[in-house]
């Protein structure tokens, strides 16, 4: 098996390509690539390596990219900001660019900008074998609702004073539990 991950050594708590490949190649080897539908990821997510080995593998995915400094190749090829893009975008639509060069080292990926009922922007890369990136990445989202609900709308769960593992451990799991059910009811 692979090098095992771990983020203990990481400052600020976020994978790089080497840890995001090995944990690919640990999951590979135990389960194989047909078990991969596609992988999603968010905005810290990113990089030519990163999108090169996926690319090598075959694997498909839908990342969002960020909005404020990330560039993007206009229709007549010039690398301008994302959001400056996609500013004319209204709110609530969706528009596909279809293959555009991705930043510095102009990784070439098909683009999607959609802004939410808010107004807000997300800019999203997937493969071409993608059908529906927008749906993929909604599912993505949930699992922010869910740390959202954890932290500060609603568990407060970054304020507690538990130092212990085991009840650290059961706390987590009595409000996993509490959120699904949550969720649930309002779904």
């Amino acid at each position: 098996m692979p090098n095992s991950t771990r983020l203990g050594d990481k400052k600020c708590g976020n994978s790089d390509y080497i840890d995001r490949v090995d944990l690919m190649e640990s999951f590979l080897e135990v389960f194989g690539k047909q078990r991969i539908k596609s992988i999603t990821a968010d905005r810290e997510f990113i990089g030519a390596k990163w999108l090169a080995w996926l690319k090598e593998q075959d694997i498909d995915y839908v990342i969002r990219l960020k909005e404020k400094g990330q560039y993007i190749s206009n229709s007549r090829g010039k690398m301008v900001m994302a959001q400056e893009l996609f500013r004319p975008l209204p709110i609530g639509t969706s528009i596909t660019l279809n293959q555009r060069k991705i930043g510095k080292k102009g990784e070439v990926c098909d683009v999607i900008g959609v802004k939410n009922k808010k107004g807000e922007l997300a800019v999203l890369i997937y493969s071409s074998k993608v059908e529906d990136p927008v749906a993929i990445y909604s599912q993505r989202w949930e699992i922010e609702t869910m740390f959202r609900a954890f932290k500060s709308a609603g568990f407060d769960c970054e304020t507690t004073h538990i130092t212990d593992d085991l009840r650290l451990d059961t706390l987590m799991q009595v409000v996993s539990i509490a959120f699904c059910l949550a969720y649930q009811a309002c779904a």
